[in-house]
């Protein structure tokens, strides 16, 4: 009686805008492509291709960062370190500190913890390309630099500061996020409004919840309803959704929530592209496209409802320089009669099974 296991296998490649890959599944893991690389797993340690799908950086590391503005955060299972885009090491981080996010740099300046202090809650700084700290660490949260300024937390409140380290807002809310399009979510005890760069109020804190404007709107809940306001803080999409899913407008449409579907609707509140879907991105288009589920795949449509890519992928990604990452799933075949046994398979087989 012939012998063989049957398990499947989930790989992940590259397609273009027209649905064809561009580099064949073939990777454990993969991660969008930035600045013309991606990090892939390959053998359970990452490295990096190019847009052909050819090893530029051995796999060698436990985990890889994207490359953003030359540089990229990698870790080998010891220290972190900061890599050009030949692999070659730019510094290393003290064994104390790591870097906040894996987009690495940001405006010139690494946002990085310190853990060891304040009962491993750590501290955050900021440190330039050769690694010296151009902002001490002292702040409890801190995120990267966008447009000059940089959101922290300090005692409990949140305020801004400039690259010398300089509070430019002072630190005197209870919620805040990054600027996006000149203006910021502040809030105070639990109500929400907007701040412009200075950190006078363009909009007053009176929602319960608000996301930041796009388009020139912004999704805000009020009396557990969700509508969409003007920089002015009027409202141009009365309050009437259960959720506002998406957090800004793009390419003139937003997802919301309607009688527990997800739906898209124009910048005047009407619905458009009136179907059911399994899912829908929540954060809306991204360069004239959004992510759409349907029979539990995966595809990509446009704004007048039409399939660019057929929803047929476990998993995808949206677009970036040019190409997306998607997880295709296939039956693969181990004869264990007349085949030699592969180890890497075995482990991932019984991965799968256990």
């Amino acid at each position: 009686m012939k012998r063989s296991l049957i398990y499947r296998c989930e790989r992940y490649g590259y397609v273009d805008n027209t649905g064809e890959f561009v580099i064949k599944p073939q990777f454990e893991e993969a991660d969008n492509f930035s600045e013309g690389l991606a990090s892939v797993k390959i053998n359970g340690e990452y490295g990096y291709i190019d847009r052909f799908g050819s090893l530029v950086i051995e796999p060698q590391f436990f985990m890889a960062g994207y490359f953003n503005e030359g540089l990229a955060v990698v870790e080998d299972g010891g220290p972190t370190y900061l890599i050009d885009r030949f692999g070659n090491l730019v510094f290393q981080l003290d064994p104390y500190y790591g870097p906040k996010y894996v987009t690495g740099f940001c405006e010139g300046l690494l946002c990085v913890i310190n853990y060891h202090v304040k009962g491993g809650l750590g501290v955050y700084g900021y440190m330039d390309r050769t690694g010296a700290f151009v902002i001490e660490p002292k702040f409890d949260d801190a995120s990267n630099f966008l447009d000059g300024l940089a959101l922290v937390k300090i005692n409990g409140k949140y305020g801004y500061i400039n690259k010398f380290g300089d509070f430019v807002v002072e630190p005197k809310f209870d919620y805040a996020e990054d600027f996006f399009a000149g203006l910021a979510v502040v809030g105070n005890n639990q109500k929400f409004g907007y701040i412009d760069r200075k950190g006078n109020y363009v909009v007053e804190p009176k929602f319960t919840r608000a996301n930041v404007f796009s388009e020139g709107l912004a999704s805000v809940e009020i009396n557990n309803q969700w509508g969409f306001i003007d920089r002015n803080g009027n409202f141009i999409i009365e309050p009437k959704f259960e959720s506002a899913l998406c957090s800004r407008f793009s390419d003139g449409l937003a997802v919301v929530l309607d009688n527990d579907e997800q739906q898209l609707i124009d910048r005047e509140g009407n619905f458009v592209v009136l179907q059911k879907f399994d899912d829908i991105d929540s954060f809306g288009f991204h360069k004239g496209l959004i992510r759409i589920k349907v029979n539990g795949k995966w595809g990509f449509m446009d704004s007048m409802g039409n399939f660019v890519i057929e929803p047929k992928y476990d998993k995808i990604e949206n677009f970036s320089d040019g190409l997306a990452v998607v997880q295709d799933t296939y039956e693969k075949h181990l004869d264990l009669d007349n085949t030699p046994l592969d180890m890497q398979e075995l482990i991932h087989f019984l991965e799968k099974i256990n």
